[in-house]
C-alpha cells in the first residue's frame, strides 16, 4: 500500500509539474500571412545556411545547399554543393552564385590534385554587412598532396570563396592547403565564420 501511495504522490507531484510548466511557457508563430518561401531541390539540403546580405541598396537572402548538384557549371564534380542569392520580395526567386566554375584541379601530369565531389559548398555562409564581401565555405574540400609527381598525402583541409563587387568577383581561401600544420594534420579551416573589421575568423 505505501509503495502505491508513494508512486501515485510522484505522479500527481510530475504532472502537476508539468501543467504548470506549460502554463508560464509560452510561444510565438512566425508571420503566416507575410511570409516569403523559398524552396531548392529535395536532397540538396537547401537551406542548410542562411544569411542576410545588402548590396547596392538590394537585399539578398544567401541560403547555403551543401548538396546541391553542381555539375552543369562544375565538370567531373557530383554534389559539390551550392550558395544562392534569392529575392526577399518573392518566391521561389533565387539564383546561384557562381563562386566556383571549374571542376577539380590538375598538375602538369593531369593528376587530380583536389576532390571537390561531396566537398559541402555552402555548409557556412556569412556576409560582412552593407555593401561588403560575402562568404561561402566547402567544410569537406579535400586537397592532395603530391611528391613530386604521386599523391602522398589527401587531406580534408576545407576551402571558402569570398564574394565582392555585387557578387560578381571570387577570390578562393584556403590557407591549409600550403600550409606547414596541414603536413602536421592539425590545420581545419571553414566549420565556424565570423567577420572582423578587416578579415573574417
Amino acid at each position: 500500500m505505501r509503495v502505491w501511495w508513494r508512486f501515485t504522490n510522484l505522479l500527481l507531484t510530475c504532472c502537476g509539474a508539468f501543467f504548470l510548466a506549460v502554463d508560464i511557457v509560452s510561444a510565438f508563430n512566425v508571420d503566416v500571412v507575410n511570409y516569403v518561401k523559398y524552396e531548392g531541390h529535395h536532397d540538396a539540403m537547401f537551406g542548410f545556411s542562411v544569411a542576410l546580405h545588402q548590396e547596392s541598396q538590394r537585399k539578398w537572402v544567401i541560403v547555403g545547399a551543401p548538396q546541391a548538384d553542381t555539375s552543369a557549371i562544375q565538370p567531373e564534380v557530383v554534389k559539390g554543393g551550392a550558395v544562392y542569392k534569392c529575392d526577399p520580395a518573392s518566391d521561389s526567386h533565387c539564383q546561384i552564385i557562381p563562386f566556383d566554375r571549374n571542376g577539380p584541379q590538375r598538375n602538369d601530369q593531369n593528376d587530380r590534385v583536389d576532390t571537390k565531389s561531396f566537398q559541402w559548398f555552402g555548409a557556412t555562409v556569412s556576409s560582412s554587412g552593407p555593401d561588403g564581401p560575402v562568404v561561402a565555405c566547402a567544410p569537406r574540400y579535400v586537397f592532395h598532396t603530391m611528391s613530386p609527381r604521386k599523391v602522398e598525402r589527401v587531406e580534408p583541409v576545407g576551402t571558402c570563396y569570398l564574394a565582392k563587387s555585387n557578387l560578381l568577383d571570387f577570390t578562393e581561401y584556403s590557407p591549409c592547403r600550403t600550409s606547414k600544420l596541414m603536413r602536421l594534420s592539425c590545420c581545419d579551416f571553414h566549420h565556424v565564420l565570423h567577420f572582423t573589421h578587416s578579415s573574417f575568423l
